[in-house]
């Protein structure tokens, strides 16, 4: 009888780190989420930043962040989140890209590119026509045209 209780006494200890390894791991995935390809985490920190320059005025490190080579798909979703975030936020792009603040040689281009690759373009183009980020407008209208979709009115 001793003997059947110490084995089931040893399976519940057994069982039970089972059971919190298990939580240590789930918790574990939720709160760092190690699973995530490039491409995602690329998207997760750029919409955080992103977050964190509407609160607080993080220009030079979103113009840095957008600047980076995060890798050739991660650093293209990274534009097409900034993109996406733009189009929402026209204000803070207009702010972001104001003449006071230095533009990375070929920063335009990219955002244009990708703009116009995610299927943007136009509605980038109409939202900021009358903006103060004019060389990117340029650079998608001259993509649309190039690519031999309609011209953005």
């Amino acid at each position: 009888m001793r003997l059947l209780l110490r084995l089931f006494l040893m399976f519940l200890g057994f069982a039970g780190w089972i059971a919190a390894s298990a939580l240590a791991l789930l918790l574990y995935s939720v709160i760092y989420n190690p699973w995530d390809d490039s491409i995602s985490l690329a998207n997760r920190h750029t919409s955080e930043l992103l977050a964190l320059h509407e609160k607080y005025d993080q220009t030079r490190q979103v113009v840095d962040w957008l600047d980076a080579y995060h890798g050739e798909a991660a650093s293209h979703q990274v534009m097409i989140s900034f993109v996406e975030w733009s189009l929402t936020h026209k204000d803070a792009i207009e702010a972001l890209f104001s003449p006071s603040t230095t533009i990375p040689p070929g920063l335009s281009e990219r955002i244009a590119f990708a703009a116009s690759d995610s299927g943007l373009g136009c509605r980038f183009h109409t939202v900021f026509t009358k903006s103060v980020v004019p060389t990117i407008v340029e650079a998608v209208g001259r993509l649309q045209q190039s690519s031999g979709m309609d011209a953005c009115g």
